[in-house]
């Protein structure tokens, strides 16, 4: 997001930032270029006990009260064009309602229970004055009409990478080296990587049932990992995945290195990137990691398969399936191929996922909303986009 709305200055476009108040660094990088709001509200759980229960609880009373302090914000920074990430950024899609704004409505991932997107896609449909998806494959998840993609009304807008900046030509062999001595790596290993905050929807857990079974088949030793912080409201979900390594023995073989502040090393040494998600939209992890000519093995969910071009650009599995996880890793380590399909992930994402051909599609839907020549001229006015960004 912030990557888009950096180059989407260069057209006139300016972002105000809205975000919940939590922990990490998002706000403090927003606010670097743009003008950054953080505002008091708790996000809706699955519920798994009583703790869930009560947060689900301070969302329901904080709703009306968060929606009022960002219709605020919108009157403040005479917003032209609300752009809301997540079907449960309902604070955000009700603020453009009151204020009358043009609202529209990212949709993000596959991680909803049938029932939420059978509840509200009627009101996303109602309020919102366009509809991006992020993969064409998320058409019937999201109930979205033919009719609806032929008028305009929805478009598939794919998530951008920074091609230039994850350039595998760009990386030392120093900077790799240091890094695998931080996470006291030892020379020879296989490093398999896996991107993503600690939750259930990330499937951590078929990793490490994978580790066992690749401890017998591959002759050198394997480790993963796991680049992602502990989301403080799922710390019972990194107590389990703790247990679940503890249980089945393979502690040496699983390294956390919590939040990367520069990801592109990360990439860099890593063998292969293994993603066992049991819902995703499009994970920006995955077009990162092939950018940098790492093959990818991810589970089939989401619009993950338009991202992994399956025996091309990576290989495909069954979500919730070790044994698949951990043959397409033994397979891809032993295949001869394996050079190649490095190569094809990253002509495959500079083609298909380039910042360039993102921004000009998000210029593009915005001067369908508010007009091609407001749009149009820089020197004459600037639009202002306020975007929201959840922590769903």
């Amino acid at each position: 997001m912030l990557l888009i709305a950096r180059s989407l200055r260069r057209f006139g476009v300016e972002t105000v930032v809205v975000t919940p108040k939590a922990p990490g660094q998002y706000a403090r990088e927003a606010s670097i270029d743009n003008r950054t709001y953080q505002v008091a509200l708790s996000v809706p759980q699955e519920l798994l006990g009583i703790e869930s229960l009560k947060v689900n609880l301070m969302w329901l009373l904080s709703l009306f009260r968060s929606t009022f302090i960002i219709a605020q914000i919108i009157d403040r920074e005479s917003i032209d064009i609300v752009h809301v990430n997540g079907l449960l950024s309902l604070q955000a899609a009700l603020a453009a309602a009151l204020t009358r704004r043009k609202l529209v409505w990212h949709l993000i991932s596959s991680m909803y229970p049938s029932l939420v997107v059978l509840l509200l896609m009627p009101f996303v449909n109602l309020v919102a004055s366009r509809m991006i998806l992020v993969a064409n494959s998320m058409r019937s998840y999201y109930r979205v009409k033919e009719r609806d993609i032929q008028e305009g009304r929805v478009v598939i807008i794919h998530e951008p990478v920074d091609t230039d900046r994850f350039d595998p030509a760009k990386v030392s062999k120093e900077r790799i080296e240091a890094l695998k001595q931080k996470f006291n790596i030892p020379p020879g290993t296989k490093i398999f990587g896996s991107v993503g905050s600690i939750t259930p929807q990330k499937g951590f857990e078929y990793l490490v049932r994978a580790a066992q079974i690749l401890r017998r088949e591959m002759r050198t030793q394997v480790i993963f990992v796991i680049a992602g912080r502990v989301v403080q409201s799922r710390a019972l979900c990194a107590r389990r995945l703790i247990a679940e390594i503890s249980r089945h023995g393979v502690e040496e073989n699983f390294v956390f290195a919590d939040w990367v502040n520069d990801m592109v090393p990360f990439y860099a040494m890593l063998d292969l990137l293994v993603l066992p998600s049991i819902a995703e939209g499009t994970p920006l992890a995955i077009l990162e990691a092939m950018s940098m000519q790492v093959p990818v093995v991810a589970s089939n969910v989401g619009g993950i398969s338009e991202q992994v071009l399956h025996e091309q650009t990576g290989l495909l599995v069954n979500a919730r399936d070790s044994n698949a996880i951990a043959s397409a890793i033994v397979r891809l380590c032993n295949d001869g191929q394996l050079q190649a399909m490095s190569k094809r992930a990253r002509e495959y994402v500079v083609s298909a996922y380039s910042l360039k051909r993102c921004v000009s599609e998000h210029f593009r839907m915005y001067s369908s909303l508010v007009g091609q020549g407001r749009l149009g001229h820089v020197s004459s006015s600037r639009v202002k986009s306020a975007r929201w960004r959840s922590n769903e």
